[in-house]
């Protein structure tokens, strides 16, 4: 398990470098929540998809731009995922725009702690099989 977070964060850590490079400036309208920026983990199970489990790695820039990684693991085929979009907060709930879909997702948040935030959907733009769909990112340790 070890060996897949290093992996992945070594592959955070080259698209990051590369996205960089490649910032265009966020809207000044948009408000950011410095708590959420820099590299998270997260997982959920069953809440998407039945039988699913879903883990990822996102990075969020001060820009409001983000980067997120994903493994899905349903009975042992397994598939993986990259997306960019932007974040921001507004009326205490955070955005999240997907680029590849053009579709935001829309979450009440809370931070636990400084390494812990708690997501509840408000609004998805695609089904998941939980009633509420809820999950916790944790800080990734540099």
């Amino acid at each position: 398990m070890k060996l897949k977070y290093i992996l992945v964060s070594f592959l955070v850590i080259t698209l990051t470098t590369s996205c960089n490079s490649k910032r265009i400036q966020h809207s000044k309208t948009k408000q950011l929540d410095k708590r959420l920026l820099g590299s998270w983990k997260g997982f959920e199970e069953n809440q998407i998809i039945e039988g699913v489990q879903s883990t990822w790695i996102q990075h969020r820039f001060d820009d409001g731009k983000f980067i997120l990684l994903a493994v899905y693991n349903g009975d042992c085929d397994i598939e993986t995922g990259a997306e960019k979009g932007e974040w921001w907060i507004e009326n205490n709930l955070f955005y999240e725009l997907h680029y590849s879909s053009g579709l935001t997702d829309i979450y009440e948040y809370k931070v636990l702690d400084e390494n812990t935030v708690r997501f509840t959907a408000k609004k998805m733009s695609f089904k998941t099989n939980a009633k509420v769909y809820q999950f916790t990112d944790s800080r990734l340790k540099e």
